[in-house]
């Protein structure tokens, strides 16, 4: 399977944003539980302040793509790949 393949597949980017968005809820929800005990005012002053709102959001944004696309590649790769060989035989 190429890349190109995969990717102009119409449904392929739906899934990596639904993914991705998910990712970024998910991630932001345990870390929030885990690094401040769910205190959403430390979470919004250490995060969403001016010198690192910045930095927050982009690595959210690549971090969520990044794992939306690998994820649904992987996933889309090996349902092409059963359906190949479901055809051949």
């Amino acid at each position: 399977m190429s890349l190109k393949k995969i990717t102009k597949m119409p449904t392929f980017w739906k899934s990596v944003a639904m993914l991705s968005i998910m990712f970024i809820i998910i991630y932001n929800i345990i870390n929030l539980g885990f690094s401040f005990g769910f205190d959403t005012s430390a979470f919004a002053e250490s995060n969403l302040q001016q010198p690192y709102l910045f930095r927050f959001l982009a690595a959210n944004l690549v971090g969520g793509f990044l794992y939306g696309f690998i994820m649904t590649y992987f996933k889309f790769k090996s349902r092409l790949k059963e359906e190949e060989k479901r055809n051949a035989s």
